[in-house]
């Protein structure tokens, strides 16, 4: 997809009816690495840095193979460093103790 400014971007936010979509989530992600959208994007996820389900799905595309190296990637860590300390540390938890289930 192309966007020429955040007016089109917002038109698919990854958020509808209280539920993110991860498909628009990523292209939310590919766009914070493009300089024109970033400080409309930084204000987006701090209003979200809260959010556990957001958190989960930042770490899916960071750990995510298929997705190695790309600008969503580098979008997802960029945002994962900037969520609330408590909620990386329970994501961390949930993480660590399902792997040995």
């Amino acid at each position: 997809m192309h966007f020429e400014n955040w007016e089109e971007l917002e038109k698919i936010s990854p958020i509808t009816n209280g539920n993110w979509n991860k498909d628009f989530l990523y292209e939310y992600l590919v766009r914070s690495c493009d300089g024109k959208f970033a400080e409309r994007l930084d204000a987006f996820f701090m209003k979200h840095r809260n959010d556990a389900v957001l958190a989960g799905l930042l770490f899916d595309f960071l750990l995510d193979e298929a997705y190695s190296g790309s600008d969503c990637q580098k979008g997802a860590a960029y945002y994962i460093a900037r969520l609330d300390k408590e909620l990386l540390r329970n994501e961390k938890e949930r993480r660590l103790f399902s792997v040995g289930r």
